[in-house]
């Protein structure tokens, strides 16, 4: 099958959960099957893969960059002729191929939803009646995306998955031992890091002695991170900030 496979950010030129899971995707896709990948940078193109058809995003406004993807994805569609087009970004646009997108939530990460994200959502719905399909990872996600009208031709729900030979869930060898949680997300209210310490600092005495927090992930909002610093003084919480 010839895939086609669209972002308008990849790592590690951004980093960030969304981008990770297509990029995870891509590299397995191509292992069987014909895949062409078309991906937005922001700082240089050193920072996306060299076999990537790579469109230079720097200076752009929000706007252009959604043009520039989709003029980028309608000649690439003309070359390579996929059968289908899969988008991490709703700006996709296809020509003939049938398109599947991949939404995971219409947060933007914002705690509020001002004048901006509402003709974000706006412009998804617009653009979700151009797919053949929208792709989320859990029921909850499809449901609040459905009443937000988005309409395209179909939904499907495709949970996201965890690698168990590197992952595997902890089991305390006995009772009384460190129960370790981990918050893995760009840090930035919409995320909702504060809520994660919040339940921490609320926990019994017997409860918190054994447990301890990481909250993981780039800092995208550093005055939120200071806050979150502030929040988690004397708690058993901790952060790590630079990880690739």
């Amino acid at each position: 099958m010839k895939l086609m496979m669209v972002a308008r950010r990849y790592p590690p030129d951004v980093r960030s959960g969304t981008e990770r899971v297509f990029e995870n995707l891509y590299n397995q896709a191509r292992e069987r099957h014909e895949v062409r990948l078309v991906v937005g940078f922001t700082r240089s193109r050193d920072q996306v893969p060299p076999e990537a058809v790579a469109v230079d995003l720097r200076g752009l406004s929000k706007a252009q960059s959604w043009a520039a993807i989709a003029k980028a994805c309608i000649q690439e569609e003309l070359r390579f002729k996929p059968d289908v087009v899969l988008g991490n970004s709703i700006e996709v646009v296809t020509l003939r191929a049938p398109l599947a997108c991949i939404v995971h939530d219409l947060n933007f990460g914002s705690l509020q939803r001002g004048m901006g994200s509402q003709a974000k959502t706006q412009f998804y719905r617009l653009r979700s009646r151009f797919s053949k399909c929208l792709i989320t990872v859990s029921d909850s996600a499809r449901k609040s995306l459905e009443e937000a009208g988005l309409k395209p031709r179909s939904f499907h729900v495709i949970h996201n998955g965890v690698d168990l030979e590197q992952f595997q869930p902890f089991v305390p060898d006995r009772e009384g031992d460190e129960v370790h949680f981990a918050y893995p997300s760009r840090i930035l209210p919409g995320k909702g890091q504060h809520l994660a310490i919040d339940a921490v600092a609320r926990l019994p005495r017997r409860y918190k002695q054994r447990a301890r927090l990481t909250v993981v992930g780039s800092v995208v909002d550093s005055i939120f991170f200071d806050q979150l610093k502030v929040q988690a003084h004397e708690q058993p919480v901790q952060f790590a900030t630079d990880v690739v």
